[in-house]
């Protein structure tokens, strides 16, 4: 019954569609930059047992600034703002940046990996062309993804 009420969508075109990479999980277009930050995101999700076991999941993050040097820095700090645990808010201290530090906010939740800032009045978003997905996807149960931005300083 459900083939027969997609029939005209295909017919039309309209399956090649469903099948597209999103903007935000793409690479980024522009990866000219000195300055790179990535955000890694783990999330595992283990169903639950027949007899109603609860479902169990594992989550793992790692947040990194790139530097011209080739060497990388942690963020100084990171806190939820607003007591909203799948977003957080970090500060990454390095003299070469614009009043010596960058604030990053990476989003963290099962099927979402993703990372946004603004630096000298540019903002550096999924939907930037300097910002995307280097590796990784997402499967039914599980998700593992680098979200990254490229800038100069």
């Amino acid at each position: 019954m459900l083939l027969k009420h997609c029939l005209p969508l295909i017919a039309l075109g309209a399956a090649p569609a469903l099948g597209r990479t999103l903007k935000r999980d793409a690479p980024p277009e522009n990866d000219a930059g000195a300055y790179k930050v990535s955000f890694h995101c783990s999330h595992t999700i283990y169903p639950g047992g027949p007899h109603g076991e609860p479902n169990n999941y594992s989550h793992s993050s790692s947040l990194e600034l790139l530097v011209p040097d080739g060497s990388s820095r942690l963020a100084e700090e990171c806190h939820a703002p607003d007591g909203t645990p799948a977003i957080s808010e970090c500060i990454f201290k390095d003299d070469a940046l614009d009043a010596g530090s960058l604030t990053v906010h990476v989003y963290s939740n099962p099927g979402n990996c993703h990372l946004d800032f603004g630096y000298k009045g540019e903002s550096f978003t999924a939907k930037s062309d300097k910002c995307g997905h280097e590796n990784g996807g997402f499967e039914p149960f599980a998700s593992d993804k680098t979200a990254v931005c490229y800038f100069d300083a």
